[in-house]
This record gives structure tokens, C-alpha cells and sequence, in this order.
């Protein structure tokens, strides 16, 4: 008898069983409303928590503090001076932009903070059609820091010697028919060139200021510069923390 009470599955106990199961998960599904978003929080927190601590693990590891990129194919308000233009082999970029006497005419600002030890600027840099000896010159907190001179589309670079600013130049194409705004392969002189610039600035302060100017003496048709796939990226030195 006792046997077949156990294996039963009819009568009272089956019932206050059935019973008790619902109600606890009611009442489950009923806190999840209280207690649901603490727990979401305290995830989150945790997750934060850790981030920080990997970051701050290795002493003297860089650990990005800002980052900010333009590829020129939606809003350039932040640039002023110069906005964005599909061009003939090259797609959506800043420009083209005119020549200014190599004073500064095309400039942004960045907040970076105060925290960042060093600040490093990465662009393309595109020299378009009959460009013969004029050049494109980069500034940094409106003072000049290099320049690159294209002669019918071969390049030289020229960086400044400013304390506290590391420059270099890789050439990507040079003497070819690229495209530009008189993509005319018939004409021998109209050749365009692509470098990519890369600019490090150490103890930069909370705001840096980038800006450009050209010593291109036709119109913007003829001759002109641009630029292109523009990154800004400023890091912090993490040093550890108390783990007790």
C-alpha cells in the first residue's frame, strides 16, 4: 500500500503540489520586476570594475583616453574652412581645398583632456592634378610642424622641428592618374599622389588644434589638396592601483 501511495499521481498531494509550484513561480516572476534592474546595475558595475582594473594591471600600458575619426562621408561641421567632396577616385574627402599662401585656413579642435600623455594624429594626405612645386602645410596648435611639397605628383616630405612633436610620412601612390578633379589621363602633367601623415604630440594639454594651409597659386579645378581617413587618438599611462 505505502508502494503505491508514493507513485500515486492522483489525489490531495498531487494537488498541493501543482498548488505550491505555482505559487512560487509567481511569486519568482513578481520580484524579478523589483529586483531585475539592481541586478542589471550591479552587472554593469562589475563589468566597469574589471575594465578598470585590467587597465590599470600593468604599469606604463597605454590605455586610450580620447579617440575621435572623420572619413568625410557625413557631418564635417566640426572642420571649418573646407567641407566634404566626392572626388574621382578617391570618394568622399575634405576638400578639395585652395591654396591660402601656406597660412592656416582649414582648422579643427579636439577636447582630448587633461589626463592625456600624448596625442597622435593619423590622415591621408592627397595631392590632386597640376601641382608643381606648391605645398600643403600642417599645423598643430597654430604653429607649423611640416610640409609636403608634390611636382607633378611626386612628393617630398618636410617635417619641422618643434619640442614635443614627432612627425613621419608614408608615401601610398605617387606620379599616377588617380583621379582627382581633372582626371584627364591624355594631359602628361596631371598626376596626383596619396601619403598617409602621422603626427604625435607629447603632454598635448586638454585641447589640441589641427589646421592646414596651401601654397597652391591655381583654382581648386587645376590644383589642390585634401584630406582623407582622418584619426585622432590620445592615450593615458595606466599605473597600478591598491588591490586591498
Amino acid at each position: 500500500m505505502t508502494h503505491r501511495f508514493i507513485k500515486s499521481e492522483d489525489g490531495a498531494i498531487t494537488v498541493d503540489w501543482v498548488v505550491l509550484t505555482f505559487g512560487v513561480t509567481i511569486t519568482g516572476l513578481a520580484m524579478m520586476g523589483t529586483i531585475g534592474p539592481s541586478l542589471g546595475r550591479m552587472a554593469v558595475s562589475v563589468v566597469d570594475a574589471l575594465e578598470a582594473t585590467v587597465g590599470s594591471i600593468y604599469e606604463g600600458s597605454k590605455v586610450v583616453a580620447y579617440r575621435s575619426n572623420y572619413d568625410f562621408a557625413g557631418d564635417t561641421s566640426a572642420w571649418a574652412g573646407a567641407s566634404s567632396m566626392y572626388v574621382d577616385g578617391f570618394g568622399e574627402v575634405l576638400g578639395p581645398i585652395a591654396g591660402s599662401g601656406g597660412l592656416e585656413t582649414v582648422t579643427t579642435s579636439f577636447n582630448i583632456g587633461e589626463e592625456s600623455d600624448s596625442a597622435t594624429l593619423t590622415f591621408d594626405l592627397l595631392a590632386f592634378d597640376s601641382l608643381d612645386g606648391e605645398d600643403a602645410v600642417l599645423y598643430i596648435d597654430g604653429v607649423e610642424v611640416g610640409r609636403m611639397t608634390s611636382d607633378q605628383g611626386y612628393l617630398t616630405w618636410t617635417p619641422g622641428d618643434v619640442e614635443g612633436i614627432t612627425l613621419s610620412a608614408t608615401i601610398l601612390s605617387e606620379g599616377q592618374h588617380l583621379g582627382g578633379m581633372q582626371n584627364d589621363t591624355s594631359v602628361d602633367w596631371w598626376r596626383d599622389a596619396a601619403s598617409r601623415i602621422t603626427i604625435t604630440v607629447d603632454d598635448p594639454g586638454a585641447t589640441l588644434d589641427f589646421g592646414f594651409g596651401s601654397t597652391a597659386n591655381q583654382d581648386v579645378s587645376d590644383e589642390s589638396w585634401a584630406i582623407d581617413n582622418f584619426i585622432i587618438e590620445s592615450t593615458v599611462t595606466a599605473s597600478p592601483e591598491p588591490l586591498g
